[in-house]
């Protein structure tokens, strides 16, 4: 199947015309933080893109855009985001995404306790009876991340994916159009 994901960086989209073109399915970035006051922050395109996919009759998966550095941190965002889609059915996995590796050397963690942050943030939305998925380039799924038992969404920008593990999803673009 054939899917994108999409943020408020895509700008107006018209869902009927992405269906129309053979896409199945769309990821959506639910939010993003929490910031230094431990406050979440909603995509600003979420709810309409939500609704306008749903619409179209796409298949719906969502994604968190994480700077989460504590386990009390990957709670909050866990709390936040099942709150966030209280009443919105979700066909497909919920996708952790931590990306801060320019900023890794100030947060005052090792690799050991990162996979513990995204592992409570997974398990949490898992026990709430959600698929859950782990977002990763290759590279960093195959040196940082170390949750086998999660499924995979590798973000590997080549003709063809040359992880050797087991993935679920592949992003191999991050400059598609449809």
């Amino acid at each position: 199947q054939i899917g994108i994901d999409v943020s408020s960086h895509q700008s107006d989209i018209d869902f009927n015309k992405v269906k129309a073109a053979g896409v199945d399915f769309v990821i959506l970035r639910c939010g993003y933080g929490p910031d230094s006051d431990g406050q979440m922050t909603l995509d600003s395109n979420f709810e309409t893109y939500y609704n306008d996919a749903k619409a179209a009759g796409l298949k719906i998966g969502v994604y968190i855009y994480s700077y989460a550095t504590t386990i009390e941190e990957a709670n909050i965002q866990s709390d936040w985001l099942l709150d966030e889609l209280k009443d919105k059915p979700i066909d497909l996995p919920i996708a952790y995404d931590w990306e801060s590796w320019y900023t890794f050397s100030s947060c005052n963690l090792n690799f050991y306790d990162l996979n513990i942050i995204a592992k409570t943030f997974l398990d949490n939305i898992k026990n709430s009876n959600y698929q859950v998925m782990l977002y990763g380039s290759k590279y960093y799924l195959e040196t940082i991340w170390n949750l086998p038992e999660y499924n995979t969404w590798l973000a590997q920008y080549y003709s063809e994916a040359t992880y050797n593990k087991e993935f679920n999803m592949w992003q191999l673009t991050d400059e598609g159009t449809v």
